[in-house]
C-alpha cells in the first residue's frame, strides 16, 4: 500500500501468483510476473481480469538467465 511503490515483481511459486497479483492490482501497483502466470487458465483470467479492472500494467516474465544466448 505504499504510495511510493510503483510496481512489484512477483516471483513466488507458480501456484501464489494469482493471490499475489490480485492483491497487487487492487494497490494499484504495475506488476512484473514470472511465468507461467498461475496454474490453470481460470486463474489467469482472473489476474487479466484484476490487472484490467485495475488500470495497471502486467508483463509477465520469463527468465532466460540461464539460456546459452544469453
Amino acid at each position: 500500500a505504499a504510495p511510493a511503490v510503483e510496481g512489484v515483481v512477483i516471483a513466488t511459486p507458480h501456484h501464489l501468483h494469482t493471490v499475489g497479483a490480485e492483491a497487487a492490482a487492487a494497490a494499484g501497483k504495475h506488476i512484473l510476473l514470472e511465468k507461467p502466470m498461475a496454474p490453470t487458465l481460470a486463474e489467469c483470467d482472473r489476474i487479466l481480469a484484476a490487472a484490467g479492472a485495475a488500470g495497471i500494467t502486467l508483463m509477465p516474465g520469463h527468465s532466460s538467465q540461464f539460456a546459452p544466448a544469453y
